[in-house]
């Protein structure tokens, strides 16, 4: 257990690092699918400023001082229109039985800018051998955690995220590979996308 919680350790830095670079200047930040809170702990170390809210479907039982948590039903973001100047979403819209839905739900609460990395199905006949491995590693991934987590495997090709982008008033502002496995392996591609807010903006009542 030692070694996993090491092996983690090492990748949550590595999400921070990335991630970090497109936070600076903002007031307040919401991870969605925050789980235990790593992320957020590692984020409130660098930008002690930021008001950091964790939401996520499954309690971990961890708290942190200086983040807030809160838990919802899959469904609503118990939040208002607006809410945050950037949202941050590392690895779990496929964890999500509806990503369109819950994309809808995250650009809703958001201000400013979206930052999603997700494991990505390649175009054509590669992508069922792709997405039995993914599942595989996505088992692995998760299957230590004290806590059960959601697996409908619902990964999407990097086009529907941006057709999702696109249906909901966000540009795709920049895109980038950041997987840690080498690309050569049929487990898809992880994506990061930056997404900015457009001109006619999708907003929806607020719950």
């Amino acid at each position: 257990m030692e070694e996993i919680m090491s092996i983690m350790s090492g990748y949550v830095q590595k999400q921070k690092k990335l991630l970090a670079p497109y936070i600076g200047g903002s007031r307040s930040l919401l991870d969605f699918g925050c789980g235990d809170l790593s992320l957020s702990k590692l984020l409130h170390t660098e930008f002690p400023a930021l008001a950091i809210t964790g939401v996520d479907v499954v309690d971990s039982g961890i708290r942190a001082d200086g983040i807030t948590f809160r838990l919802y039903d899959g469904k609503t973001l118990p939040f208002k229109n607006n809410t945050f100047d950037v949202s941050i979403s590392y690895h779990v819209f496929h964890h999500t039985s509806d990503p369109r839905a819950a994309f809808g739900e995250l650009a809703r609460v958001t201000k400013n800018k979206l930052l999603i990395v997700e494991p990505c199905l390649p175009a054509g006949r590669r992508s069922g051998i792709d997405l039995f491995f993914m599942k595989i590693l996505d088992r692995f991934g998760n299957g230590w955690r004290g806590v059960t987590i959601p697996m409908p495997f619902t990964f999407r090709s990097e086009a529907t995220w941006r057709r999702f982008a696109r249906e909901f008033h966000w540009n795709v502002a920049e895109t980038k590979t950041v997987g840690v496995l080498p690309r050569w392996l049929p487990i898809g591609e992880t994506k990061l996308f930056v997404l900015t807010i457009g001109l006619n903006r999708y907003t929806k009542t607020t719950p």
